[in-house]
């Protein structure tokens, strides 16, 4: 956690994100990406692709849906929860 606070904060004062205020969100610290930020993203290195090859090499495509589905919806019932939609 402390990582991201420390990554967020130097990407804002670098010109890579912007605050933005949300009023109902009051414990999160919401950024928006500014154009050089972009820039910057698209100079990045992709390594999604390497992870995905190291970690999931030889595994059967079969459980790799079920996973990736899985996923999904955890992430989609979160997402939910921390908007205030689904009060668990």
């Amino acid at each position: 956690m402390d990582a991201l606070k420390t990554d967020s904060s130097s990407q804002v004062g670098h010109g890579g994100v912007i605050p933005v205020r949300e009023a109902r969100v009051r414990r999160q610290r919401m950024l928006r990406i500014t154009r050089s930020g972009k820039r910057l993203w698209k100079e990045l290195p992709d390594r999604g692709h390497l992870i995905l090859a190291v970690a999931f090499d030889g595994a059967d495509p079969a459980e790799l849906a079920i996973a990736r589905r899985l996923l999904q919806a955890a992430t989609q019932r979160l997402n939910e929860h921390i908007s205030g939609g689904n009060q668990a």
